[in-house]
């Protein structure tokens, strides 16, 4: 039994033994609860038989009331015979008490026992914790959780307090980090490494004596940041518990502790050359301050900050994003008020917090106004450009590096990225942006919306981005209040082309950069008449909105013909006429340029079907393009799940639990075996959009939503199990089939291409398979000549794209427009020397991967090391 394994069996035993003992507790104090309400019963009947008693004697004294007496000494002996049952109900509950107190003594020895060999566990991993697997980690973690629970069964104190004092007294190194996950505050004790690290460079030539920390915490940056022996520290605590605790863990330190902050602000000579705060902006609790209304610890942050030197610098970390919102009474949105002013915003990524997978923000204040504030992300590719940028005070290439912007107009990093999104794909209009007030006469909130014959050229469009913008309320899918109606200068705007603009991907970028609010992004009515439009001039629009009615006319037809078509079986020759008159014969040259479209693995299959003459090889790449499309759908999707660890174990493993039915798949993989994992990978990405589109987005290099909803639609895997039906049931009629059944399995076949036509259409228009060639590096960019792994055919287009993250020029990546974030493509897909290769399984003699190719016939089979898939392998096991 390797140590792993015993680590298992001891932490179940362990856990075992608490919840026995839970048990009992629970068990316990319901007995001891029925025996208290016993006791009150029989004490309640004890006075009522008193009182009968009583009156029974009243009664005796005269002889008339024999019959009453009577009837009153029955009910005093029903009722001492019910004192009776009630006491043996007592003494036979005493004795299981009496027999559960000695069980329950008998295994708190047992808990203390347990508990003397749990902190011997713990103490011989945490001293080798340097070397420690994240297998190890999270076995440390459940022991130490272990350990909580015995103490909270014996009725010990289980606090932060407790388990300083106990790594204290094993002279243990304590770790924020592990703090951080016993606890799991609000107000993190770890602040990760990257941070620190960027502060520590940026501070290097800043001279500081005196250093405050508004909400100290035990891993505060305070005790993080590297200072000269003679810095005065001091830290703002709630309680003199905190500071207990504080002096535990940095005894090293000569902290000077204050707890009221009202005395501490009326000595008008305190100064702070720096101050540290961080603050959860997610505590709903508000309260009142010299006109502020904001949380507690953001007012205790504002009331040391305003104690700032002349040349000082305030520090905040904010959870979650900072939003300003200039008509709200929140300290950020007012520190002028105290002479101090946002210097630059630095969003945290999400990836330095993993565990919280949120995004923080990181605030600089000044007491100088500046003329622009910078603006980027610190995240793990970004710290030493962003550093180089901040100091200088310059934009880098991208926003994450940096960008210098207003102050007045910003809002939030993300509306920040959204904005510099829409203006790249405005730039692909050639349009010029036009003022929002400029071309518009009114806007109106649902309390005075007007659709009186005498109104025209308006449009409603919703507060949220998603929705869609309507002619009409009648088109409402939302609640009145949730629309602005506006009406647009008739010179200038053609009101069905702006409700169509708004309703375009441009239109939506546009609209989700002057979005407010968090958890349900909304549009201000003040943010709205501050945007941009890119519109043509008046007759092009109505040009557009022409053509587009026709398309939709176009549209139409096809579906009524397609209504006659199953209504009138028999006129199938008419009707296909008709549907030749409208295309024009160009129909299957649009279906071409589609699988043009498509990534080389996928269109390369198409491509050796639609150039076949002979109907059974047409059949056989159909049959092999339906298999491989499912494993590529999977490996895409696999591929941007697991490319944040972390988020993959929290969110995507169920996918994969044990299963006796499958388990090993992996090495004889089947048709079935990929749409069936990747139906339960496609559902992931549904919900994940629903529940945390942020996140979902970002793992997958952020690409345009739609694309994800398209490659992981529902009706992709309902094809895939129709055309594995087919396959089964065609093999089943053996190998004599005559040249009309294969015309006539290709139509089938043909006909479930389309749908997939449908549900992909323009997918792959702004995203694409890289092959990386070479690279350079400035900026903090990695500038990448590349080739385009699309279409049916080699040679593979030349492009040059910039990303954040190196590439490995061996592998395929995923790449998006204007996105500097590739994810690399897990290797069920490869490609060698031009040639695309599907994972096949473990060939059973030499143990190797096979991997197979549906179009190169010169090698249609390679195996290659099993290594190389050890990753893969190891996120597909249970």
């Amino acid at each position: 039994m390797n140590k792993l394994d015993e680590t298992d069996k001891h932490q179940e035993i362990v856990s075992k033994t608490i919840k026995e003992f839970q048990k009992r507790d629970e068990l316990l104090n319901e007995y001891s609860k029925q025996f208290s309400e016993i006791t009150s019963v029989i004490s309640d009947l004890e006075s009522e038989l008193i009182v009968w008693q009583k009156e029974k004697e009243d009664l005796q004294k005269n002889p008339v009331n024999q019959e009453e007496v009577e009837t009153w000494q029955n009910q005093i002996n029903s009722i001492e015979n019910n004192i009776k049952d009630k006491r043996k109900e007592l003494e036979t509950l005493q004795e299981d008490i009496d027999e559960f107190n000695l069980e329950v003594d008998d295994l708190s020895g047992k808990i203390a026992i347990i508990e003397s060999e749990q902190i011997e566990y713990i103490i011989n991993t945490l001293q080798d914790q340097q070397g420690l697997s994240d297998n190890h980690w999270e076995r440390l973690i459940s022991d130490l959780n272990l350990l909580k629970d015995l103490w909270k069964v014996q009725g010990k104190d289980y606090d932060l307090n407790k388990f300083v004092k106990f790594f204290k007294s094993k002279n243990i190194e304590i770790d924020f980090k592990l703090l951080n996950e016993l606890f799991d505050e609000s107000i993190e004790f770890f602040i990760p490494s990257i941070v620190t690290e960027f502060l520590n460079s940026y501070l290097a030539d800043f001279n500081f004596k005196n250093i405050a920390d508004a909400n100290c915490q035990i891993g505060s940056l305070l005790f993080q940041i590297e200072l000269s022996e003679n810095t005065n520290l001091t830290a703002f605590v709630d309680k003199s518990e905190d500071e207990e605790v504080i002096n535990l863990i940095h005894s090293n330190k000569n902290v000077n502790f204050e707890i009221n902050l009202d005395e501490f602000q009326e000595n008008s000579e305190n100064q702070f050359d720096i101050v540290f705060g961080i603050t959860n902006n997610t505590q709903n609790e508000l309260i009142n301050w010299d006109d502020i209304s904001d949380n507690k610890e953001n007012i205790s942050f504002l009331r040391v900050a305003s104690k700032l030197s002349k040349e000082g610098i305030a520090f905040c970390i904010l959870n979650p994003e900072l939003r300003l919102n200039w008509e709200d009474t929140s300290i950020f949105s007012n520190l002028g008020k105290y002479d101090l002013y946002i210097n630059a915003i630095i969003r945290l990524s999400s990836e330095i917090f993993p565990k919280k997978d949120s995004t923080r923000t990181l605030l600089l204040i000044k007491k100088n106004k500046p003329e622009t504030i910078f603006v980027g992300e610190l995240n793990n590719s970004s710290k030493e450009i962003l550093l180089e940028n901040i100091k200088k005070r310059k934009s880098g290439k991208i926003p994450q590096h940096g960008i210098l912007t207003d102050i007045e107009s910003f809002y939030s990093f993300s509306n920040l990225l959204a904005k510099t999104e829409s203006e790249y794909f405005a730039s692909a209009t050639g349009l010029e942006p036009l003022k929002f007030k400029d071309i518009v006469n009114y806007v109106f909130s649902s309390n005075k919306f007007s659709e009186t014959s005498e109104d025209f050229n308006y449009i409603f469009l919703p507060v949220v981005s998603n929705a869609n913008a309507v002619l009409s309320s009648q088109e409402f899918k939302l609640k009145p209040e949730n629309y602005f109606q506006i009406f647009f200068d008739p010179e200038k705007v053609l009101a069905d082309y702006a409700a169509r603009f708004y309703n375009t991907k441009l239109g939506k970028k546009i609209r989700e950069s002057i979005s407010t609010v968090t958890s349900i992004p909304r549009i201000n009515k003040k943010s709205l008449l501050e945007s941009e439009l890119y519109l043509p001039n008046l007759d092009n629009q109505i040009d557009i909105v022409s053509v587009d009615s026709l398309i939709t006319e176009l549209t139409t037809r096809a579906n009524s013909n397609k209504l006659k078509l199953w209504n009138s079986p028999l006129k199938v020759a008419d009707i296909q006429k008709e549907i030749n008159d409208m295309d024009d014969g160009k129909s299957e040259e649009k279906f071409e340029q589609w699988i043009e479209s498509l990534p080389y693995p996928l269109a390369s299959i198409l491509w050796c079907s639609v150039t076949n003459p002979i109907y059974e090889r047409k059949v056989k790449y159909l049959l092999h393009f339906f298999e491989a499309f499912s494993e590529f759908n999977m490996a895409l999707l696999l591929s941007g799940l697991s490319s944040d660890e972390k988020f993959f174990q929290t969110e995507v493993t169920r996918c994969f639990r044990d299963d006796s039915r499958f388990r090993n798949w992996y090495f004889k993989p089947t048709f079935g075996n990929w749409y069936k994992f990747g139906s339960c990978l496609s559902k992931t990405v549904r919900r994940l959009l629903e529940e945390n589109k942020h996140k979902c987005l970002e793992v997958f290099g952020n690409p345009d939503p739609e694309f994800l909803l398209k490659i992981a639609h529902k009706d992709l895997v309902t094809i895939f199990e129709e055309v594995s039906n087919y396959r089964n049931q065609w093999e089943g009629h053996g190998p004599v089939v005559s040249e009309k059944e294969y015309q006539n399995r290709y139509k089938i076949l043909r006909s479930v291409l389309s749908r997939v036509y449908q549900i992909l259409s323009d997918a792959y228009e702004n995203t694409f398979l890289i092959l990386p060639l070479q690279s350079s590096f400035e900026d903090g960019v990695h500038n990448y000549s590349i080739r385009r792994y699309m279409s049916t055919r080699a040679p593979f287009k030349p492009d040059n794209i910039e990303t954040v993250k190196l590439m490995d020029k061996s592998k395929i990546y995923l790449a998006h427009e204007n996105q500097r974030k590739p994810v690399e493509l897990l290797p069920f897909v490869i490609n060698l020397d031009g040639a695309c290769y599907f994972y096949n399984g473990r060939d059973y003699e030499s143990g190797q991967a096979r991997y197979v190719s549906y179009h190169y016939h010169k090698k249609p089979e390679i195996h290659l090391p099993m290594d190389g898939l050890n990753q893969v392998i190891s996120l597909l096991k249970p």
